[in-house]
């Protein structure tokens, strides 16, 4: 797709490094990610990065929206 080709100053504005990044498969010889499964072995899902403010993450509320796009 080459969305990986770009550089960051090829991006349409700043705030775009920060956009959600599609789902990608291939761990463990091919087999596909699975947030849902991540969540049930233990890792806190929080969220996508919004931005950084003061020194601060600031994490977007979109969580479940997300999940339901990843599935």
């Amino acid at each position: 797709m080459g969305d990986y080709d770009r550089t960051v100053d090829q991006l349409p504005s700043p705030q775009a490094k920060f956009a959600s990044k599609p789902m990608i498969s291939g761990t463990n010889g091919g087999h596909t990610l699975n947030l849902h499964q991540f969540a049930r072995d233990g890792v806190r899902l929080l969220g996508r990065i919004q931005c950084v403010k003061d020194g601060k993450v600031i994490l977007a509320q979109d969580l479940k929206e997300n999940l339901a796009r990843s599935d």
